[in-house]
């Protein structure tokens, strides 16, 4: 991080326990908590009121082990000279607070992403109760006790994808100061650090005059906004740079953590530039908002370096010498690759990219649209050069790497364009040519599960090795196992948010994506000779009985298919030879 510029980072962890000791001393116990606090792998939409009592509870192992995590994160950014932004309270409290303070002024936050009531529809606090600016107050000073003043900037965002539900300019206003005087009451040169997200989520709530109401709630530079989408839906031209409070021009680039070749690169480019430069601008600086960064990595590179440039570079130099840097030697190959890549797949002309809703990755449809901006064929060229380019480059890891994710990329496209044959052969009632299409798209779910075993990156098992190293007993293992595979599938109980977080790994493609699709093209190769319509709503509930849900039950153990093989170049010239009809 502080090689590439980075010195202003969220430093969240930890911040459960600080809470608990905060809500222990008004009298609320592990249980009460329970009912508030989420797993492991949903903590960020637990923090910002989103959702509550999903997939926990939190043991006390888990709460100690990430107070000492926290320990060594401060420890090592202040080593770094980079200045940490810490958690702070935005008004969200437990339901059981009621039973401690009966007269407790609150409302109740909006449902959301079709999570039942129970477990969204959070407490939020009145700003006109004491308890609002005094909860702030104490939830500073406990983190301040435990590991010192290592900051002056703290993070809260109340109404996340949630609406307040009053309209009123003066009740923003109020929940706003209340959030900030919770702060400085604590540390009297607090300074507010939220994100501007939910001025774009729900722009036709947030009319002008609320986002003044609420950014002016404090004190101008008192308040630092992060524009975090500013790539594809910035903020601060539509609202005088946040009505004079500072910002952070960010690209949020990726949700979910999906795989995905995808990025803006000339966007990214100019969009910092116009930002510094627009009028009474009061940008303070560049920054990284992704759901996820392990994908895409030229994208970031190219983020970091804008905070050194105060005009647009040139792109074709910079891709070339960044292929230079990441192979260490010049390869005419690589730069074709690259190159068609560079104008394709990685410049997206707008922004509304669906990335991640991937015909592969989605339940199985028959009407699924997948937005492609780019012609495949620049992805199968690329595969070719990049491959070619093994011949003189050396077989480093990060070639490798690179080989995998352009396969995966290329048969993700694959099975995009026979699901589309699929479609039509479905709408005529060709029984033959959709079994056949359906043929080919069960094989290319097998071979890219193929591939991806050559390269440990791409790993489900990696990531259940990371969910169960936190456990220190047989049952939170499977707490923490289930939550890590839950939140790449179903994403809540029922699929309330299914596919969001999909994985294009090894282990996912054959145990999830691959079931599934086979029982979706039975059923409709069903329909067609039967003389039926296909039963969309028959196959979900099949598909989350027999599939969705025991994948996240199920504890995970790597079989031969999924397992780390090695021997990337060699499967892809196979594939590029099975496929060579599609990869044209």
């Amino acid at each position: 991080m502080a090689l590439q510029g980075i010195n202003f980072p969220l430093a969240f962890t930890g911040q459960e326990e600080m809470w608990r000791r905060v809500y222990s001393k008004r009298g609320l116990n592990d249980d009460d908590l329970a009912g508030f606090f989420v797993g492991p792998a949903f903590l960020a939409w637990g923090r910002m009121g989103n959702i509550r009592r999903w997939d926990g509870p939190l043991s006390a192992h888990w709460l100690n082990g990430q107070v000492e995590l926290q320990h060594k994160i401060l420890e090592r950014m202040a080593s770094l000279g980079i200045i940490p932004i810490l958690p702070a309270f935005g008004g969200i409290v437990p339901e059981a607070l009621q039973r401690i303070y009966p007269q407790m002024k609150y409302s109740r936050l909006q449902s959301w992403s079709h999570f039942p009531d129970n477990m969204t529809r959070s407490y939020l606090l009145d700003p006109s109760d004491p308890l609002y600016v005094s909860l702030g107050q104490e939830f500073i000073h406990e983190m301040q006790a435990e590991y010192g003043s290592v900051t002056h900037f703290y993070n809260a965002d109340t109404f996340n994808e949630q609406r307040p539900n009053t309209s009123s300019p003066d009740f923003v206003r109020e929940v706003a100061n209340a959030t900030y005087r919770g702060m400085i009451q604590a540390d009297s040169e607090a300074i507010w650090v939220m994100q501007g997200w939910l001025f774009v989520y729900d722009s036709d709530f947030w009319t002008p005059a609320l986002i003044e109401a609420f950014l002016t709630a404090a004190p101008l530079g008192r308040m630092i906004l992060l524009d975090l989408d500013a790539d594809s839906y910035p903020v601060y031209n539509n609202t005088q740079s946040f009505f004079g409070q500072p910002f952070i021009w960010c690209m949020l680039h990726n949700y979910g953590a999906v795989e995905g070749l995808y990025g803006r690169l000339s966007e990214v480019n100019r969009g910092p530039v116009w930002a510094r430069n627009f009028s009474q601008s009061t940008m303070i600086g560049v920054g990284l908002s992704p759901e996820g960064i392990e994908q895409n990595e030229i994208i970031y590179e190219f983020m970091n370096e804008m905070s050194w440039r105060t005009t647009p570079t040139d792109l074709n130099f910079w891709v070339a010498d960044f292929v230079d840097r990441r192979y260490g030697a010049v390869n005419a190959e690589a730069h074709l690759a690259f190159r068609s890549l560079q104008t394709s797949v990685w410049d997206r002309p707008t922004g509304d990219a669906n990335q991640g809703h991937y015909a592969l990755t989605r339940r199985p449809r028959l009407d699924l649209v997948e937005p492609i901006w780019y012609d495949p064929s620049d992805v199968y060229f690329a595969l070719e050069h990049l491959l070619n380019a093994t011949q003189t480059l050396p077989q480093s890891p990060i070639l490798m790497y690179d080989l995998t994710d352009l396969g995966r990329q290329a048969l993700q496209v694959a099975f995009h364009t026979v699901y589309g044959t699929f479609q039509e052969a479905v709408k005529v009632q060709n029984l033959k040519n959709a079994t056949k299409a359906g043929r080919i798209m069960v094989a290319i779910l097998t071979d890219m599960n193929a591939l991806l075993s050559t390269n440990g990156h791409f790993s489900l098992e990696k990531w259940v090795d990371g969910a169960k190293s936190w456990s220190s007993t047989p049952d939170e293992e499977r707490l923490y196992v289930q939550n890590a595979l839950n939140q790449i599938t179903l994403w809540g109980p029922d699929g309330n948010i299914i596919d969001y977080a999909n994985k294009q790994w090894a282990g996912v493609v054959s145990r999830y994506y691959r079931p599934r699709w086979k029982i979706f093209l039975q059923r409709v190769l069903e329909s067609i000779q039967n003389s039926k319509p296909f039963d969309q709503g028959a196959f979900d509930a099949e598909v989350f009985a027999e599939v969705e849900k025991p994948f996240t039950l199920r504890q995970y153990v790597p079989d031969e298919e999924d397992g780390t093989t090695g021997g990337t170049t060699k499967v892809l010239h196979t594939l590029i030879t099975k496929y060579q009809d599609i990869f044209q």
